[in-house]
């Protein structure tokens, strides 16, 4: 006796048929998209492909000129609180205690230990580690 109708007590597996009629015909071509795909943006008719636009343009300089002055101001300010104050130009000096007065920043007037190492670890770390990210992006 084979093992198959052993196993079902002596009855013959049941067999299925292919019916075609319920399953699709896998050799038809798929079918056309309704309309054809655009891009997620597109610029307006008027404009070249590849220029931006007026408000687009005028965000970037806004950017632009907002980072500039990060870039060079914050590690200028931050370096005053790490360094003699002997290595600054007046005008910078005087930027750094008008911030002080104006603002009352302890920490730019009275230079505690931990404010000083934070300002190295910035100067000597973060500062070229962004600038070489800046390089490359």
């Amino acid at each position: 006796m084979p093992l198959v109708a052993a196993a079902s007590g002596g009855r013959k597996p049941p067999v299925f048929r292919d019916n075609s009629r319920n399953r699709q015909d896998r050799t038809a071509p798929p079918a056309p998209d309704p309309e054809p795909s655009t891009p997620f943006f597109s610029p307006p008719p008027s404009l070249p492909p590849n220029c931006l636009s007026p408000p687009t343009l005028v965000l970037d300089l806004i950017f632009f000129a907002f980072f500039l002055v990060l870039i060079v101001g914050a590690p200028l300010l931050n370096a005053q609180a790490a360094l003699p104050s002997t290595l600054f130009p007046d005008p910078l000096l005087r930027i750094a205690s008008w911030y002080k007065d104006r603002f009352g920043d302890y920490l730019a007037s009275e230079r505690p230990f931990f404010f000083v190492r934070l300002d190295w670890h910035e100067l000597e770390h973060e500062d070229p580690a962004l600038q070489r990210q800046n390089q490359w992006g």
